[in-house]
């Protein structure tokens, strides 16, 4: 019997990654509230990846993906740094041994880019994968 969206979200995706900005309402349902302070503005960018859940790249496809959008995050945002991200999965079919390889993965990486998860959206279809970046920018005098 496959996972319903939220048991799924709640066994792969909710580790703490970082200890500085949090949510003030993070995972849960296709969406999250960040706090943005006086005198900044929330920036964002998007990087999308097909994939396949065949063969033994699961490890290094969640890896691959936040590094390329931490590129155009930083591409777009050169003086701002990513503190946030949304994590849109789609599935042809749920694989539990890719998704616990990619999960643990993706983790690791943004642990160390001090990145938190903080929502996104899982369904059934095309294999595709899409990571929101979010930070602050302070704003021009």
């Amino acid at each position: 019997m496959p996972l319903a969206e939220f048991k799924l979200i709640e066994k792969y995706f909710t580790k703490t990654t970082v200890s500085g900005e949090v949510p003030v309402l993070g995972i849960g349902d296709d969406a999250a509230i960040v706090y943005v302070p006086k005198g900044y503005e929330l920036v964002t960018s998007v990087t999308q990846q097909l994939f396949s859940q065949d063969g033994c790249n699961s490890d290094k496809t969640g890896v691959t993906l936040l590094n390329q959008a931490i590129t155009d995050f930083k591409h777009l945002y050169p003086d701002s740094k990513a503190n946030w991200m949304t994590l849109s999965i789609s599935l042809s079919t749920l694989n539990e041994n890719w998704l616990l390889k990619f999960s643990q993965e993706l983790y690791t990486c943004a642990l160390k880019h001090n990145i938190q998860l903080i929502g996104g959206d899982t369904s059934k279809g095309q294999n595709i994968l899409r990571i929101n970046l979010s930070g602050l920018d302070k704003l021009s005098a």
